[in-house]
C-alpha cells in the first residue's frame, strides 16, 4: 500500500513544518568594564539567564558590578533595569557614579518575607532588561545567613527568564552557608586583591569546576556604591 497523506504532505513532514526554531538571543551582555568581559565566557553575561555575583560580606563588590551591569544595559538602549533592595542600601549619588539612568531604574524595596516573591514578580513581568537580587542585605542590616531557600527561588527566576532578553543576578555573600549550589547558568566569585584590583573566577554551571583566579582592574567611581534611587516600589 501506498503511503497515506495529508492535504498531499505525509504526517511527519508536515509536523516539521509546524516546528519553528528557538529565538535567537542577542550576543553576551558586555558589564562595561573591558578588563573583566575579557575574563568571561562569550566576554559577557548571556541573556535569558541567572548570574550569581559572590563576593565577600561589607566590600560592596557585588552591588558595584551590578549596577556597572544595569549602566551597560542602559547604554546599549535596553530600556529599564530593576534593582530588589529590601534593605535599602542604595543611595542615588553612589548609583550614579557607576553611571546608572536613575530614571530607568525602578528599586523594588519589598519586606524581607517577600523578597522571593517580589523578585519573581518583577521577573516575570519581562519588563526589565536587567534585574537585580540583593539576598544577603548589608553589614547591620543582615536578615539571612543561608542561601538554602534561594535554591528552588533560582529555579523559578530561571523559568521566568529562559528565552528572553532578561539577565537575573543574584547578589550572595561568601559567609552564606550553602546546602548546594544555586542552580544558576554562572556564578563569578569576587574578592579584592588590593585597592582598585579585583580577582575572580567563573563556575560555569551548577556543578561545573570553577577556573583559576584572575586579576582585573576595577575603576575608581565602582568601588563605594551602597547606595537607592528615586523611583521605588513596595
Amino acid at each position: 500500500m501506498g503511503s497515506r497523506q495529508t492535504d498531499g504532505v505525509l504526517p511527519g513532514a508536515k509536523y516539521l513544518q509546524a516546528t519553528a526554531p528557538p529565538p535567537r538571543l542577542p550576543p553576551p551582555l558586555p558589564t562595561g568594564l573591558p578588563e573583566l568581559d575579557a575574563l568571561l565566557p562569550g566576554g559577557g553575561l548571556a541573556w535569558g539567564s541567572v548570574v550569581e555575583l559572590m563576593a565577600p560580606r561589607g566590600l560592596g563588590l557585588s552591588t558595584s558590578l551590578a549596577l556597572a551591569l544595569c549602566a551597560a544595559v542602559q547604554r546599549q538602549g535596553r530600556g529599564w533595569c530593576a534593582f530588589v533592595d529590601p534593605t535599602r542600601s542604595l543611595h542615588p549619588a553612589g548609583v550614579e557614579a557607576c553611571g546608572v539612568d536613575l530614571g530607568r531604574l525602578l528599586v523594588v524595596r519589598p519586606p524581607v518575607d517577600g523578597l522571593g516573591r517580589a523578585a519573581l514578580r518583577v521577573a516575570q513581568s519581562r519588563q526589565f532588561s536587567a534585574v537585580v537580587v540583593d539576598t544577603g542585605g548589608v553589614p547591620g542590616a543582615v536578615f539571612t545567613d543561608s542561601l538554602g531557600p534561594w535554591v528552588a527561588q533560582a529555579r523559578r527566576l530561571a523559568t521566568a527568564s529562559e528565552g528572553g532578553a532578561a539577565i537575573s543576578v543574584l547578589l550572595t555573600h561568601r559567609e552564606m552557608s550553602r546546602t548546594m549550589p544555586l542552580p544558576v547558568a554562572e556564578r563569578i566569585e569576587l574578592t579584592q586583591e588590593r585597592p582598585g584590583r579585583l580577582l575572580l573566577r567563573v563556575h560555569r554551571h551548577r556543578y561545573g569546576l570553577p577556573s583559576e583566579w584572575q586579576a582585573c582592574r576595577f575603576p575608581s567611581q565602582l568601588r563605594s556604591p551602597l547606595v537607592a534611587p528615586a523611583h521605588e516600589a513596595s
